[in-house]
């Protein structure tokens, strides 16, 4: 599913501060948010904004137990939400991460 459409990932300080709105625990501050961060104010596609997502929680996945993991996994949408303002991108790359996790 390639929408063509591109969305611009905000800067690394709106990013985190967006993220961190969502979850603001520390193991997840210095763990997981750089994965995601490295990314920060680069235009993506919505499948490209998925996939940073799925390859973050992958990553950060392998140092953190079961429970950490599910947690991460509930809370994608509401990390998309904080970083792509894009109604429609929003839908598109959700979509991909629901399509991911089944």
């Amino acid at each position: 599913m390639n929408t063509g459409q591109t969305v611009t990932l905000p800067e690394r300080d709106d990013m985190l501060a967006r993220l961190t709105a969502v979850i603001d625990v520390p193991h997840t501050v210095r763990g997981f948010y750089p994965l995601l961060l490295e990314h920060a104010g680069q235009a993506k596609t919505p499948e490209g904004v998925a996939l940073m997502f799925l390859l973050a929680v992958g990553d950060y996945a392998t140092t953190q137990p079961v429970a950490s993991q599910r947690t991460l996994y509930i809370a994608l949408p509401l990390m998309v939400a904080a970083i792509v303002d894009d109604g429609d991108a929003r839908a598109a790359t959700l979509a991909v991460i629901a399509a991911a996790q089944q």
